[in-house]
């Protein structure tokens, strides 16, 4: 079902042939023995993902301007997929494709799902690392997790590592309260067993508190995406 709902997303994307989205070229049927039929999707080639791009830099980092560009074609391609009413709902570097000439398209839309005003949406979604604060709190969510994670890739590109590794769900929790500080006790949601005591109390701060080497702007945009919660 899975592989099924990605053709029919990709089909009905590349008819708008967007810049940063990865562009399905064919869909191909295989018969193979035991008569079991496998489906191949031949995607437009990309040399490399964005965790592949980080994991190579200098020591220096990765240049500003780049940031600033890949950020730029990152959101552009999630405010596509939010106009046409799809969540990708596994946004991370992994799913992020770089072409020879350095531009992004977004990838992997196995988890995406097209969304209205009455669906439930599933609680499993988003790799744990760039899993939004309500999706870990299993409450209702919206396209709003595409917007956390692309925070989470953003500030990962100025660090060169993640901003939130969490090792478990609960320790997932805890670094994000790093940054968002810990809900009051009339915030935390009854349906979860977690105890809102699990977690020492803590109060908001900067994303530049958590990632020194944010800029003032990049600070700015990061703590919007938090806020967007």
């Amino acid at each position: 079902m899975s592989t099924l709902r990605e053709i029919a997303l990709l089909k009905h994307l590349n008819a708008s042939d967007h810049p940063n989205i990865v562009k399905l070229f064919e869909v191909c049927q295989v018969l193979e023995r035991e008569d079991q039929l496998m489906v191949l999707l031949v995607f437009e080639h990309l040399e490399q993902d964005l965790c592949d791009l980080i994991e190579r830099l200098p020591k220096s980092g990765m240049p500003p301007a780049t940031i600033q560009r890949l950020s730029r074609e990152l959101l552009t391609g999630v405010d596509f997929l939010h106009s046409h009413r799809i969540i990708h709902r596994d946004l991370k570097p992994q799913n992020l494709l770089i072409s020879s000439q350095g531009h992004l398209k977004i990838a992997d839309f196995g988890l995406a799902k097209t969304y209205d005003f009455e669906m439930k949406l599933t609680s499993v979604v988003v790799t744990l690392w760039y899993r939004a604060p309500e999706v870990l709190l299993a409450q209702s969510y919206n396209s709003s997790v595409d917007i956390w994670s692309v925070g989470c890739i953003i500030a990962e590109m100025f660090a060169s590592k993640a901003l939130f590794p969490g090792s478990s769900e609960a320790n997932q929790l805890d670094r994000v309260f790093e940054l968002t500080g810990r809900p009051t006790a009339q915030q935390w949601p009854n349906s979860i067993s977690l105890s809102r005591e699990h977690f020492p109390p803590r109060l908001p701060k900067q994303p530049k508190e958590l990632c020194p080497n944010l800029c003032e702007y990049s600070n700015d945009l990061i703590g919007v995406s938090v806020e967007y919660q």
